[in-house]
């Protein structure tokens, strides 16, 4: 199955818009900011101001009272021999005011050399805010280029690249229902989701015609295979559905019961194209060889190339943790999220952006169980004992041999029903095919996979009810 693709170009658009507003509020909390601290600083220069006029005033005032005492002292300089010493100590208190008074000026010229270069920054960060407000304002107005105008002037074989990369890999769920008529069963189909066009579809005329090129409309129209009138009258047979696929990107994910047991041509349309499935068994990973029939018949799968089992499932509540859902199923909010447990290189890049920036207890929890490499055994109830509780390696090499088989028991039967039927064990012997039989049919052999699954379910629905009524377990 091809790797799955996170980000689209439909969601710049929201992503300016985020912008815009982080932009728009920042200016907003600066100015606010701006203004308080031009309050608290002229309010500061204020008290200091005022602190500095007391200080003169106390300075001139004891001057004045020392210079008294001085005038006085010299006026009973011969009379008194003690003043001599007074006047002296008079004159070096006053030396020492002086110089704190020149030390007391140097301070406040380097607090006035501060208060400028504070209010230098504070005009510098208007002009920061003025741009960014005129930014934000840049950023609300709708443009056709979204900030890369160079875009247009790419080669088209890269932008056809860059197109390609944007369009999400997807899983098409079909859903299989029998009904009955009398003694005759009939089998019906839906869509289990259905799929709606890739955003990429919808952002110009370019990226529409190369979402197109191997993507378009499908549908499932039951009431044209249908042989019972009496199921048709009383309005069991469903309205015709449609889904988006792309046969080159997406999975159509497969049940294994009720698709296999009466097929008709009402699902050709979509088998027809198919290059990757994806198909749960049962907790015990059986009944493997009915997806083995079923698969082998170029009449409905011509264009195989891969088929994953599933190994797990794990169940994501919806809306209980939004990054997560973003990285995990991207923009176009699919419903499930496959990873080949064998490529070690993919789950461990997934490990690391599912951690990255988010602690959330559900983040931890996928990771951990991402991380979890347990013991799973397969069987095949059509087989013997010696293909039960096996290891993976041992039952694909397993699998490989049934496909042959399968495909050569279709290659020499004469039965053009293409109903898959279960193999009995039969008194005829077949006979063996050559080594150059199965070197032709080994060309037509998919690659099978082991996969965890990641599904996305409603928040409210209870999870042990829902996996008993999902298609997993059949």
């Amino acid at each position: 199955m091809p790797r799955s693709s996170y980000v689209t170009s439909s969601s710049s658009g929201d992503a300016f818009y985020q912008l815009a507003r982080v932009a728009d509020t920042l200016h907003n909390n600066s100015l606010e900011r701006v203004d308080l601290l031009e309050a608290y600083i002229d309010h500061e220069l204020e008290e200091r101001s005022t602190d500095f006029k007391n200080a003169l005033e106390k300075v001139n005032t004891t001057i004045q009272s020392l210079q008294e005492n001085a005038n006085d002292a010299s006026g009973r300089w011969q009379s008194d021999d003690g003043m001599i010493t007074c006047l002296s100590l008079l004159q070096a208190q006053t030396r020492t005011l002086h110089e704190n008074q020149n030390g007391f000026w140097a301070a406040f010229k380097d607090l006035k050399c501060k208060i400028a270069g504070i209010r230098s920054n504070q005009c510098s960060l208007r002009d920061v805010l003025r741009m960014m407000r005129a930014d934000a304002q840049l950023l609300r107005q709708p443009t056709d280029t979204f900030g890369f105008p160079q875009f247009k002037r790419l080669p088209p074989e890269i932008r056809t690249m860059i197109w390609g990369l944007a369009i999400p890999n997807r899983i098409l769920g079909l859903k299989g229902s029998r009904l009955r008529d009398y003694d005759e069963y009939y089998s019906m189909y839906n869509f289990d989701p259905g799929l709606s066009p890739p955003s990429v579809a919808h952002v110009c005329r370019e990226a529409r015609s190369i979402a197109c090129r191997s993507g378009r409309l499908v549908s499932i129209r039951n009431y044209r295979e249908c042989p019972y009138p009496n199921l048709m009258d009383e309005g069991h047979v469903a309205r015709p559905e449609w889904s988006w696929y792309d046969p080159s990107r997406d999975s159509l994910r497969l049940p294994v019961k009720t698709l296999v047991g009466s097929p008709n041509t009402t699902i050709l349309e979509i088998t027809e194209c198919t290059q990757f499935v994806i198909s749960g068994v049962d907790s015990n990973h059986t009944h493997c060889y009915r997806l083995l029939a079923y698969l082998s018949d170029p009449y409905y799968f011509p264009r195989l190339k891969v088929v994953d089992l599933i190994s797990d499932v794990y169940q994501h509540p919806q809306l209980s943790d939004h990054v997560l859902e973003t990285q995990l199923f991207g923009l176009d909010q699919q419903n499930f999220f496959s990873l080949d447990i064998d490529d070690k290189a993919a789950k461990k890049a997934l490990i690391y952006r599912i951690k990255k920036d988010n602690t959330s207890a559900e983040a931890n929890k996928l990771a951990s169980w991402l991380e979890e490499d347990k013991e799973d055994y397969w069987n095949d109830l059509n087989r013997t004992t010696r293909v039960r509780n096996l290891k993976w390696p041992h039952f694909l090499d397993h699998l490989k041999k049934g496909w042959i088989l399968a495909k050569g028991q279709r290659n020499s039967s004469d039965d053009t029903s293409h109903v898959p039927k279960r193999v009995k064990k039969s008194s005829k012997k077949r006979d063996k095919l050559t080594k150059d039989q199965e070197a032709l049919l080994l060309q037509s052999l998919p690659a099978f996979r082991r996969v965890k699954l990641i599904e996305r379910i409603a928040a409210r629905v209870d999870r042990d009810d829902r996996w008993a009524s999902s298609e997993w377990s059949e």
